[in-house]
């Protein structure tokens, strides 16, 4: 009759024998399998909670727009109405219009706007009469707080005619803080997360593959 092999034969060619070093019992009982698998599994998620909220970070800016609107807009008396658009984030957007460079001639601005959705409910509107002055790249006209996900369109209707480069400015609706907000504020956090989560991850891989490498080595 054949040698019946032993339950602990049975296990140990399963779950293949402990890697075994050269340097006594107290490194051999660090190689075991189940400790090795814990180190790799703390390793890992140390990697994973790095490189998450760059994940998270990217998937945000490819589906949220600070500026679902910018449109050019020539300041002559009559009714612009702009494409529709979507505001995704919950934040206040400022309505404001910008001229590429400060307009040489001095002009009054008199124009109303409304903000209206696709039903045509009006959200807000408001009205600038600013008196002739002197020139500035940037006027801002209101500011609101949409729901997120609201579609609606923007109707300015301008009172008096600008002349000159004045008339030729751009009409913008959103929130330019937001992309300050995340290139200043959380994306230098998001380096120092990562330096203190990815960085102990790899140095704990590279650990463990040194070590198995000498192992198989002294083997």
């Amino acid at each position: 009759m054949g040698h019946k092999p032993s339950r602990e034969n049975t296990i140990e060619s399963v779950t293949g024998p402990p890697a075994r070093c050269a340097n006594g019992g107290g490194v051999e009982i660090v190689k075991k399998w189940p400790w090795n698998m814990i180190l790799v599994n703390i390793a890992s998620t140390l990697i994973f909670l790095g490189i998450a909220p760059w994940g998270y970070l990217w998937w945000w800016v490819n589906t949220h727009d600070p500026e679902p609107l910018t449109e050019p807009l020539s300041l002559i008396r009559g009714e612009y109405v702009s494409a529709i658009f979507v505001t995704n984030i919950d934040t206040t957007y400022k309505i404001y219009l910008e001229w590429p460079q400060i307009p040489s001639n001095k002009f009054t601005l008199d124009l109303n706007w409304s903000i209206i959705d696709v039903n045509g409910n009006v959200v807000q509107q408001g009205r600038i009469h600013q008196p002739a002055g002197y020139p500035v790249n940037e006027v801002t006209l209101g500011s609101y707080n949409p729901r997120p996900g609201l579609r609606q369109k923007i109707v300015v209707k301008v009172n008096e005619d600008v002349l000159g480069d004045g008339s030729k400015s751009k009409l913008t609706v959103g929130n330019p803080e937001i992309n300050v907000k995340i290139y200043e504020g959380y994306v230098p956090l998001l380096f120092v997360w990562t330096v203190f989560t990815v960085g102990p991850g790899l140095v704990l891989f590279v650990g463990l593959l040194a070590k198995r490498l000498l192992c198989q080595k002294s083997d």
